[in-house]
């Protein structure tokens, strides 16, 4: 792998300014062991340039009783928050809002900056088990059940990793070097653990006060994929020694855990009773407890997990700690409870949260976790890491996992044809066909030439059709996608995948205006899931559903399509939440097919029900906000047309990039603006919108694409309001683009040999 470089947003910075001579050995000694990146400065001018001077949110720990210092500090936009050191314990009233804790020792001070900052801040995540039936996809996830997933599937993925290597080790250390660069101490150290380190030995580095410990809960607190994926052998080392190390004769009932947690986290816990916890890193417990309640302080945001064990301690990992001195037991990473009830002691000023350790909710997690892991259609070990990333729509980190990969994986290696598969999809989500395609080229020449057959090179052709299919390119995306059912026909049982090929193509034929051949294939389709006898809640159907409706939109038969979305829309509220942002597209395509009826009434009705759905992102309230729109065109209500049209250009102009998959659907707006102002008679204002679009899909889609049809249509319609012969050249583009990727029988295809008749029987100039 290449060399990672620690982003800022990994590191906390620290600043102490001392007016009171408390800078003593022993200070400077275990603040630098805390904090790795910490200034001390006597002079306030310096102090202040230095915060100033930079981009980082700093921590200010401030040595004074002086209040204009803290004043002055405390409107520095990038101070984050103030602990206050003071020689005098006085009822001083200090109003200030950044101030976290005011102290009196050195040694509380301490005690409070490691807990929130350093060694024992363990991160949580809750889920909610009642959810499971109703999820689909993990970018589907609302953000903190997906954060729970993310971790319990990060450690499965770790832990196949192959990690014994040295290029595993090197990398640990090499984070370790770069982010203890000044320290000396810890450089002696990680000098110690290159020598010296084996697996045994893993437990006595994690719980010495050395710097994995601190880095390592560091990266499971910030969730920094790329340091938590370096220190691959590490946590794979800790886990199976934790494993392996289980000694209780007679087990507590009990056991205790003290740290801080933010007011948010204990708000979310508060609100999740009865749910499952998430302790996403390794977790530290002892069975005394008021040892844990020393460690959680004295703070609003102090917290004593109390974590009732009973008869399950064989099902999870763990082990007890002999030597520590503290009656201490190591839970391994992602341990899972269930909350019992969430209480603040008022006589002990922290919040009790009572947790219970459970193989019952273990068994269904794990069958959570063996749905998503089929999703993620696994391949090697080396590509789970990089799919769940995917999967949880982090496109550009995906790919740059997998492009490093590709540099360290020799040629002939048997994951090379899968890698470059996946790059390719990567490729074509950022709207970079060219590469795309490459990769999927790269890919069947790898296939071919180590004698794969069938169902890989199957599934190569099939993601070739739909980079073409991206690109307007129809025919082509035909081809490929005939070429992958040729393979798919030696295939045995058709899978998932084969039959959404199926459901492709017909799609194209859809498109390409070829209706009777699409509804045929459409009907094989459902004939062929009847004798495997699918479930009718399958997911397939929907894609299906959907298609029919579209299909027979397109000839006039709206009746029909009207049947076919609310059979989508059936089965899509039975196994999804109602807030489920597919049902919102359904909502959006049912209205759609009531307006080509006229039923406005109906159509508006739908369109508001997909806006209720709360998961709505705002490119997908475009798409709603876009048909109502067209609702109001088609009453020629058009100042409230162009009004919902105006919110949708802001949005995508806003959010999509010309790089983005979708960047063309902001062309389409536009020439939906200017469809508005030409019925009202405004050509100059139309062809201003036209012209803009035209800019768009000229730089971003292949000359034939049909949308560039649409376009020089539109933009021959105001040639020929304004009575010049431009009109037939852009009339005639649109036609060649037609008889290109377009079937005669295509409604725009007629539009565009009517439009070019009409035109030539005019006497333009």
């Amino acid at each position: 792998m290449t060399n990672t470089t620690i982003s800022e947003d990994f590191l906390k910075h620290f600043v102490w300014f001392n007016l009171q001579n408390h800078r003593t050995e022993s200070t400077l000694l275990r603040l630098n062991r805390l904090f790795n990146n910490l200034k001390i400065f006597d002079n306030i001018d310096e102090c202040s340039k230095h915060v100033q001077s930079s981009t980082n949110q700093f921590v200010a720990i401030i040595s004074s009783d002086n209040y204009h210092v803290v004043d002055k500090m405390s409107r520095m936009d990038n101070i984050d928050s103030i602990y206050l050191l003071r020689k005098i314990d006085e009822n001083k009233n200090w109003n200030n809002s950044k101030i976290y804790g005011i102290y009196y020792s050195e040694n509380t001070l301490l005690r409070a900056l490691a807990n929130r900052f350093n060694t024992d801040h363990i991160p949580v995540s809750t889920f909610n088990l009642n959810n499971i039936p109703k999820q689909t996809s993990i970018r589907n996830l609302n953000k903190n059940s997906g954060t729970f997933l993310w971790h319990q599937l990060l450690m499965e993925i770790i832990l196949r990793l192959p990690s014994q290597t040295e290029r595993a080790k090197e990398d640990m250390i090499e984070v370790c070097r770069q982010y203890y660069e000044t320290d000396r101490v810890q450089l002696k150290n990680i000098d110690e653990f290159e020598k010296s380190y084996n697996a045994n030995s893993v437990i006595q580095w994690y719980t010495t006060d050395t710097f994995f410990y601190r880095l390592l809960n560091k990266a499971f607190r910030s969730q920094n994929i790329d340091i938590i994926f370096k220190f691959r052998k590490f946590i794979s080392d800790l886990h199976h020694q934790i494993t392996q190390g289980k000694q209780v004769n007679n087990p507590p009932r009990v056991v205790y855990r003290g740290q801080t947690l933010s007011q948010t986290e204990i708000e979310l816990i508060q609100n999740s009773k009865d749910d499952l916890i998430s302790m996403n890193s390794f977790l530290s417990t002892t069975i005394d407890r008021n040892l844990a309640l020393i460690f959680a302080g004295n703070t609003q945001e102090s917290v004593l997990f109390e974590i009732w064990i009973d008869d399950v301690l064989e099902t999870v990992p763990f082990t007890t700690l002999k030597d520590s001195g503290e009656d201490e037991i190591l839970f391994s990473f992602g341990t899972v409870c269930r909350i019992l009830f969430v209480e603040k002691s008022l006589n002990e000023n922290v919040w009790i949260i009572k947790l219970k350790l459970s193989c019952e909710e273990n068994n269904e997690l794990k069958r959570l976790r063996d749905h998503y892991k089929n999703e993620l259609d696994k391949t090697t070990d080396l590509f789970d890491l990089g799919l769940c990333l995917w999967e949880m729509g982090d496109n550009d980190r995906a790919l740059n996992y997998y492009e490093l990969i590709n540099k360290d994986l020799p040629d002939n290696h048997e994951a090379k044809g899968q890698l470059f598969n996946v790059i390719g999809i990567a490729y074509n989500n950022k709207n970079m066909f060219d590469l795309a395609l490459k990769n999927y080229e790269l890919a069947l020449h790898f296939y071919n030439q180590n004698g794969y057959r069938y169902v890989k090179i199957f599934q190569i052709y099939s993601n070739i059709g739909s980079v073409y299919e991206d690109m307007g390119k129809y025919k082509e995306a035909l081809q490929n996608y005939r070429e992958a059912e040729h393979h798919d026909h030696h295939i045995l049982v058709p899978s998932r995948k084969s039959l959404k090929l199926k459901a492709n193509i017909a799609n194209v034929y859809t498109v390409l205006g070829q209706y009777k051949e699409a509804i045929s294939l459409h009907e094989n389709l459902i004939k062929l899931l009847e004798q495997q006898q699918s479930p009718t809640l399958h997911p397939i159907r929907i894609i299906v559903y959907n298609n029919f409706g579209y299909a027979y939109s397109q000839i006039g038969e709206s009746s029909q399509a009207l049947e076919y979305y609310e059979k989508a829309i059936k089965i899509l509220e039975q196994i999804h939440h109602p807030d489920h942002i597919l049902l919102a597209r359904a909502y959006n395509n049912l209205g759609h097919a009531y307006l080509d009826q006229k039923l406005f009434s109906a159509a508006l009705q739908n369109f508001q029900k997909a806006l209720k759905i709360q998961k709505l992102d705002e490119l997908e309230l475009a798409k709603i906000y876009n048909n109502i729109g067209e609702y109001h065109n088609i009453k020629e209500e058009y100042s409230d047309a162009l009004k919902y049209h105006e919110k949708v250009l802001e949005i995508r102009k806003r959010l999509l990039s010309p790089l983005n998959k979708n960047y063309p659907y902001i062309a389409i707006t536009l020439n939906n603006i200017g469809t508005i102002y030409f019925a009202n008679y405004v050509p100059d204002k139309a062809m201003q919108y036209f012209q803009q679009a035209l800019e768009i899909e000229s730089a971003t889609l292949p000359v034939d694409h049909p949308s560039l049809a649409i376009t020089y249509n539109n933009i021959g319609a105001v040639y020929e309001r304004w009575h010049s012969s431009k009109a037939l050249e852009y009339y005639r583009m649109a036609c060649e683009i037609a008889g290109t990727n377009l079937h005669p029988n295509n409604v725009y295809h007629n539009i565009y040999e009517t439009n070019l008749k009409r035109a030539n029987e005019l006497d333009l100039k």
